[in-house]
């Protein structure tokens, strides 16, 4: 569990653009994969805190919501000049959804932090539970550093700001991924 969880936060923050034909670029690192190994882990410990189970319904949704946006990229690789009528309507489905989804994007991406905030929920109940102190006030500070990174990250994504969302957001995201392998770790939750 320890694993998938790290490796779904790898995929939900970092992206790896591959071009695959002129002027088409296949992120290697998508999304909605993060979404749904987060979305496995939290339905897996759901019975130790509902919290998990929040964190996996969010991260479904996301899922899906990443899954259209990734799909609707691949619209270039759809047959041009055809006489298939399907393929013109697909396309111009995937062309309508891509342009909501490439404008939304960053809308989208801060709303990928509240699986996060219901991580941050369910480590610091089970930390609580123990009643270790230091390690529910270390889930405390993430939970609210998720929270206050939600506007910032949209309004400096929407905004001429001189540095772009994701060097705030994977420094920390890296960090948290650290600490929820500690927590797993110690308090068995594989």
């Amino acid at each position: 569990m320890i694993l998938l969880l790290i490796l779904g936060l790898i995929f939900t923050v970092f992206s790896y653009f591959f071009e695959i034909a002129p002027g088409i670029a296949l992120d290697v690192l998508p999304d909605f994969v993060g979404f749904l190994l987060i979305w496995h882990v939290g339905n897996k410990l759901e019975e130790k805190t509902k919290w998990f189970k929040e964190a996996s319904i969010f991260a479904a949704i996301l899922a899906a919501i990443h899954f259209i946006g990734f799909a609707s990229s691949l619209r270039g690789l759809l047959p041009q000049n055809t006489t298939f009528a399907d393929s013109d309507i697909l396309r111009f489905i995937l062309s309508g959804v891509g342009v909501v989804y490439e404008n939304g994007y960053p809308i989208f991406y801060a709303l990928g932090f509240v699986p996060l905030i219901f991580l941050c929920l369910a480590f610091r109940k089970i930390a609580k539970r123990d009643d270790n102190r230091p390690l529910s006030a270390v889930c405390l500070v993430f939970l609210w550093i998720f929270i206050i990174l939600i506007p910032v990250y949209i309004a400096v994504e929407f905004t001429a700001f001189p540095i772009e969302g994701w060097w705030l957001t994977v420094p920390i995201v890296t960090v948290f991924a650290i600490v929820s392998a500690i927590i797993m770790k110690k308090y068995k939750l594989d």
